[in-house]
């Protein structure tokens, strides 16, 4: 699996913080966007077992539909808890969430 730019969020992340450099004293975890955007993360069973409930119901039926766990996260504090839990694992100390606010004319 790769973790690059095109990556799922979560993965990312993770790939990010165990990228920032142990010895440097620059601890900043960029994130996409303003960071305070939400997110709905499933796992792939839950998405799966969703799909099969719906296809059950009706099979010949076609419908657009939307599966989530109904519990939202800001990229920020996604990047935050993904740090806390990498900082103790991995001696980072005050790992820095750095929102990369993009504006579009």
């Amino acid at each position: 699996m790769t973790c690059d730019n095109s990556s799922q969020v979560i993965a990312a992340l993770i790939r990010k913080v165990l990228l920032i450099n142990k010895t440097s004293s620059y601890k900043g975890l960029s994130v996409w966007g303003s960071g305070i955007q939400y997110r709905d993360f499933l796992f792939i069973e839950d998405a799966i077992r969703g799909i099969l409930d719906v296809y059950q119901q009706n099979p010949s039926e076609t419908r657009i539909i939307q599966l989530g766990s109904g519990q939202g996260i800001s990229m920020n504090n996604l990047a935050k808890c993904i740090g806390k839990i990498h900082s103790k694992r991995y001696d980072l100390e005050n790992i820095q969430i750095v929102s990369n606010i993009v504006y579009l004319s």
